[in-house]
């Protein structure tokens, strides 16, 4: 390393919001002197170097899971919602994106079950949304909870 150029946002005198350019010499021949801050300034670098390194690391093995299962779940759309796939988005947004689709293309009355993710439960029957509507309570719960046990004993 020759040289590192530094960029602090420092207005001068008369000059409003001016970048200035902190030249600071961090190579081995400044080593070489005594200077306790260019020891400490190179150490600092040494450590900031690899924790960066680490968190590039950390985040493209994230990345590369995130895309993974994005993958995995637009192959699991019907073929309707896979064509309103934008290409080109990040994986964040892809994901965001993907939640939203398959909240629309799933039909009406079924939910995936609670836990077990890409597991579908069994269809809400129109009765019973009508009802769970009219009651103001959550329909999986309603079919779960009190639809489905009374329709067991008859």
């Amino acid at each position: 390393m020759a040289e590192e150029t530094v960029t602090q946002d420092q207005p001068e005198i008369g000059v409003a919001d001016k970048p200035v350019d902190v030249k600071i010499d961090l190579s081995e021949d400044s080593a070489k002197s005594a200077d306790p801050d260019v020891v400490a300034l190179r150490e600092s670098l040494a450590k900031l170097s690899a924790e960066n390194a680490a968190l590039k690391a950390a985040d493209a093995a994230r990345s590369a899971a995130l895309d993974e299962r994005n993958a995995a779940r637009v192959a699991a759309l019907p073929e309707a919602a896979r064509r309103l796939v934008p290409a080109g988005l990040t994986g964040e947004a892809l994901s965001d994106h993907l939640s939203a689709l398959e909240t629309v293309a799933r039909p009406a009355g079924v939910t995936a079950a609670r836990g077990a993710p890409g597991v579908v439960a069994d269809p809400i029957p129109p009765q019973a949304m009508a009802e769970a509507a009219r009651r103001s309570v959550d329909p999986r719960w309603f079919y779960e909870t009190v639809w489905k046990p009374t329709q067991k004993k008859r």
